[in-house]
Formats: structure tokens, C-alpha cells, sequence
């Protein structure tokens, strides 16, 4: 797309003038002078040319680059952090040599008080520990993966994989929760208390979890209500 910006934008910006069209608007490309001083100058009055290089251009190279900061910069890291997943360990064959230089090289200061055949032995215990485990019950993410390995048997496995589950692209579960606060906390609910938005922000992010009705009307009915909740 960016390889090919004109073609690309075109289409978008006959979409645009027919749209334009529709309410009576005209689009142009903005006065200019012979000296640009608050934005760039583009030395041309040719709307579709203006706005190819001064919105959509701009746009792409700020998304490609945002996308090789959040995805590729970490890439190599996350290929090692990924063996430890119960559901590669047990079925890969895992390079322990790897993986340790691995944390030890990127993240020094989080294994300095382990050495490295610690390391190598706690990666073995976690494979045939989940070796013996089914398909249905091996993790799939680093999220589960930290809830359920134990840091008083697993230290070293511990700390890997709390690294890798706050890794920008391994956590994108929990950035939904700032999506979800601006369409629940709007204008007219700006008073809503954080119990209540906590509660909401819950319910619209797992959307997919059966919620026991009965125990959550049961539970209003004990609080101190100005009118009477009857069942």
C-alpha cells in the first residue's frame, strides 16, 4: 500500500469527492503562501495530491513504523518466551542452551542470583511436567501460563514468562480495558462510581462468560435500597 501510494488514494478520494458531492462541499486544498511557516508546504494546489501527501502518506508511515516498534522489535525475544508455552514445551523439542542465553543476554538483572544450570533444570522439569498432561489440558498463553506455574517450584520459569506476558505484544487483552472505560464512562455517566465501572468494564470485555442471574439478584436485594427490591 505504501509502495504504491497513488493508485491507493485515489480510490479513497473519488469515495471522498462523491460523499463531498452528496451535501453540496466542494474539496480543496488549503491557501498557501510563499513561506509555510505553521505546516509544511507541498507545492501544490491539486486537492488529491495535497492531501496524498500531507494526511495519507503521513498516516501510512506512522502506522508501519508503530507496527515494526510493537511487533518486530520484539519478534526474536518472543520466539524464545514461546517454547515455554505448555502446549510448544511438550510437543517441541526445546534448545535449554537457547532460551538461557536468551534471558541471561536480554534481561541480566532478572536472573543474576541464577545460575545457569538452574536454569536448564527447571526448563526440563516444566517440559516433562506438562509431557504427561492431555491437549485439553495444556495452556495456550502467557497469561494463563503465570497464573498456574508457581514461583516457589518454578522460579526461574516464573520470571520468563511474567517477562513475556508484559511484552506490548502479548497483552493486548488487557488494553481493551481502555477502549471499554470511553464507551462506558461517557458524558452522562461521568459520575458512576469505579465499583460499578469496574463491574461494567468486566461484563462488555468477557462477553463470553455465563453470568448466574440469580446470584446477581440476590445480591442487590441485600443492599440498602431507597425503594424495595421484590423477587
Amino acid at each position: 500500500m505504501r509502495n504504491d501510494a497513488v493508485s491507493g488514494f485515489s480510490s479513497f478520494f473519488v469515495e471522498a469527492q462523491e460523499m463531498a458531492t452528496t451535501i453540496g462541499y466542494e474539496i480543496r486544498a488549503p491557501l498557501q503562501c510563499g513561506r509555510q511557516v505553521n505546516r509544511d508546504s507541498y507545492g501544490t494546489s491539486d486537492p488529491q495530491t495535497y492531501y496524498r501527501l500531507s494526511a495519507y502518506i503521513r498516516f501510512l508511515d506512522f502506522l508501519i513504523h508503530e507496527l515494526q516498534d510493537r511487533f518486530l522489535k520484539h519478534r526474536n525475544v518472543l520466539c524464545s518466551f514461546s517454547v515455554l508455552l505448555p502446549h510448544r514445551i511438550a510437543e517441541e523439542r526445546t534448545d535449554a542452551g537457547s532460551i538461557c542465553s536468551t534471558l541471561l543476554d536480554k534481561y541480566p538483572e532478572n536472573f543474576s542470583t541464577v545460575s545457569v544450570d538452574t536454569i536448564k533444570a527447571e526448563l526440563q522439569t516444566w517440559k516433562i511436567f506438562w509431557e504427561v498432561k492431555s491437549q485439553e489440558e495444556r495452556l495456550h498463553s502467557f497469561i494463563e501460563s503465570f497464573n498456574f506455574c508457581g514461583a516457589h517450584i518454578f522460579l526461574s520459569v516464573f520470571t520468563a514468562i511474567r517477562i513475556a506476558a508484559c511484552i506490548p505484544v502479548t497483552f493486548v487483552p488487557v488494553e481493551r480495558s481502555f477502549s471499554t472505560s470511553k464507551r462506558l464512562k461517557t458524558y452522562l455517566r461521568n459520575t458512576m462510581g469505579e465499583e460499578r465501572l469496574n463491574g461494567l468494564a468486566l461484563m462488555n470485555i468477557h462477553g463470553g462468560i455465563q453470568l448466574d442471574i440469580g446470584g446477581v439478584l440476590d445480591r442487590m436485594s441485600k443492599k440498602n435500597q431507597r425503594l424495595d427490591f421484590l423477587l
